[in-house]
């Protein structure tokens, strides 16, 4: 997701809800499966307060004699019309980690929680705060179950609920 001109990780989005769907963009033709389960990638865009998409995704044909070929097919940057809320996270490093819960935005070096009304960026809280702290509790205490105390101290900062909603 791309948010003040910086690219970001699309941690999750609000529980039960998703940002985009296929019914979303006009590609036509068939369309097959990529690496993102779903069977396209989704870029996001926050301009102007409105969020956009861009769905890409794999579409198969065949060629003049016969045989079967693929080609990456990019929809035209669409307007969402979005209601709830993500968490997007960045690293300065540019690494990127597998994404297992919500609190993984703690493991990045600086974090938003963003709630869009009909594709309206209505609310941004930088979570950046809650990074550091989260840190400092790690380097003081190396007993801890981090599993868990990272889940219930990413929820004391987070506004809205959040549940993988990978399909």
């Amino acid at each position: 997701m791309w948010y003040n001109n910086e690219k970001y990780v699309l941690i999750d989005c609000e529980k039960g809800k998703d940002i985009v769907n296929s019914g979303d963009f006009n590609i036509e033709g068939r369309v097959c499966e990529t690496d993102c389960i779903r069977g396209y990638i989704a870029e996001y865009f926050i301009e102007e307060f409105f969020l956009y998409g861009k769905k890409t995704t794999e579409q198969y044909f065949q060629n003049q004699e016969g045989k079967l070929e693929s080609k990456w097919v990019i929809s035209e940057k669409t307007k969402l019309s979005y209601t709830g809320s993500a968490v997007i996270a960045i690293s300065e490093t540019n690494r990127y980690l597998p994404l297992m819960s919500v609190s993984d935005y703690l493991y990045y070096d600086r974090a938003f929680e963003l709630y869009f009304v009909d594709g309206e960026l209505c609310e941004a809280t930088d979570l950046s705060e809650s990074i550091k702290y989260w840190k400092k509790v790690k380097s003081d205490n190396d007993s801890l179950n981090f599993l868990e105390l990272r889940s219930e101290f990413s929820g004391k900062y987070l506004n809205y609920e959040y549940g993988a909603n990978y399909k």
